[in-house]
């Protein structure tokens, strides 16, 4: 089959095929048309061709298929190009409409944010200018109903002339601006950007390792009413504690120790006391130490610490699937997450992974979202957890009023619970309306002290573990205490 140049496009066809039926021949059409002899006599030649071939689709018409004039031809992909200097790597574009900003440079060149970090980056902005030549069609139907009208007339010279200097205005250049970028961008390793992305794998393969185990419920006599508030705070479990400094002694293994037999024992002396019901678990509230590979908190104040930040989430993940699979046998859980100072994201990443690894057990709730400050509704106690760092006391129950309005009101036991004091502590506020009390409770701490604490005198601090019971109508019913040491 002949094959149909790419500059024959079916409009042209089809002008050609009216004037070859109004009786001009090739060298009139070439004139009308502004075409050369060659090309005119290639588009004919096309046209017979067609026209006694058998019938088919007709080929595609490459001014249809992209009726959008494009200035510069541009590949599939933005070329990106990476070169590497030292501890250096740039990523750069070359100049095109594609990638116009820093994250579009870095998903096309598949950098891995868990390795390099951005030094600096720069975006250039240019401006090109094309010619189009677009169609008139306005002039089309003009076109036509002059030539009918010279040719019914006879007069075919004065067609072809009509035609021609019609056709000098059929095409009109435009115009266009196209924008055009050159994006750049100077990369350098993470800190220890490895060991992160180790992390997260390890964690990822522990989850799909981890299959949901059949436990045996305790006994559960069921009606009693009973919801349990189960905080540990201020664990500090990388803490670096030396006892020539101290005193006192906090390594990992104890921390781990404590941790557990405390919260073992809070469960029994709680579960003898009263039938539960479910039991509310704030995670967070500095339960890790410190909230990066430098080992800083998380505003940046450097710790000491006795694991490297990978080794104590990796014990944190840990403790922390043993502590909830251990109360779930007592009662369903409702776990939400109240992050520190010391380490915010860490514990909140902590709870977002805890969210997904108990997203099947229905007798597990994890609240992963990142605020600082929940509340809980039990019947008629109202409960809010915060870790106490940011807020002023006194003003804890003017905030729960107003943030927890709708579980406010009803309620006639309102408490708060906060840790990192590191001591036990209580006070009475009465809000600004006759609504009964507000009461802040501020729980003990496990964790010894440190020689920050010692130099400033922080010390003497009683270190045991607290659980609170409530009944759903008649409120507080009492604590239980655990000493583990």
């Amino acid at each position: 089959m002949l094959q149909r140049p790419k500059w024959l496009t079916n409009a042209l066809l089809e002008r050609i095929r009216d004037l070859r039926a109004q009786g001009l021949g090739r060298p009139s059409i070439a004139r009308a048309l502004g075409l050369t002899a060659y090309r005119a006599e290639t588009a004919l030649s096309y046209l017979k061709h067609l026209e006694q071939a058998a019938p088919a689709p007709a080929d595609p018409d490459p001014a249809e298929a992209a009726p959008a004039p494009v200035p510069l031809p541009l590949p599939p992909k933005p070329a990106l190009s990476v070169t590497q200097e030292g501890q250096t790597a740039t990523v750069s574009s070359g100049k095109g409409p594609r990638v116009r900003t820093l994250e579009e440079l870095l998903a096309g060149a598949q950098v891995d944010r868990s390795l390099w970090e951005v030094e600096r980056y720069k975006v250039n902005a240019y401006e090109v200018a094309t010619k189009v030549r677009r169609a008139r069609a306005d002039l089309l139907g003009e076109l036509r109903r002059a030539v009918e009208e010279a040719l019914a007339g006879g007069h075919e010279d004065v067609a072809e002339h009509l035609a021609r200097v019609l056709l000098s205005g059929f095409l009109e250049e435009q115009v266009q601006v196209h924008p055009l970028y050159q994006t750049s961008a100077v990369l350098r390793p993470l800190s220890q950007g490895a060991e992160l992305k180790a992390l997260k794998e390890e964690v990822l393969e522990a989850m799909r390792a981890h299959a949901p185990r059949g436990y045996a419920p305790l006994s559960r006599r069921g009606g009693g009413g009973h919801v349990l508030v189960l905080s540990l705070p201020d664990a500090h479990l990388a803490k670096l504690v030396d006892p020539a400094e101290t005193g006192e002694t906090w390594s990992p293994e104890e921390a781990r120790r404590v941790f557990l037999e405390s919260w073992r024992g809070l469960l029994e002396l709680a579960s003898h006391r009263a039938d539960l019901e479910r039991i509310l678990i704030p995670l967070g509230n500095d339960f890790l130490h410190t909230d990066s590979p430098a080992n800083a908190t998380s505003a940046g104040t450097p710790q000491d610490a006795s694991l490297r930040y990978r080794q104590a989430k990796r014990l944190g993940r840990e403790l922390l699937v043993e502590a909830l699979d251990m109360a779930r046998a007592y009662a369903p859980l409702d776990v939400f997450g109240v992050p520190g100072n010391h380490a915010r994201e860490a514990e909140l990443d902590l709870v977002e992974l805890l969210a997904a690894w108990y997203r099947h057990d229905p007798e597990v709730s994890v609240d992963d979202a990142p605020t600082t400050r929940k509340y809980r509704r039990y019947g008629v106690n109202l409960f809010g957890f915060t870790h106490g760092d940011q807020e002023n006391p006194a003003d804890l129950p003017q905030l729960m009023a107003l943030e927890a309005e709708a579980l406010w009101a009803g309620a006639r036991v309102r408490e708060w619970f906060t840790g990192h004091f590191h001591r036990k502590g209580e006070r009475s506020f009465l809000p600004l309306r006759e609504r009964g009390g507000v009461l802040v409770r501020v729980l003990p701490a496990l964790t010894a002290a440190d020689a920050y604490h010692a130099r400033k005198g922080y010390v003497g601090n009683v270190r045991r573990a607290e659980a609170y019971l409530y009944h759903l109508s008649r409120g507080y019913a009492g604590h239980v205490a655990y000493d583990p040491f």
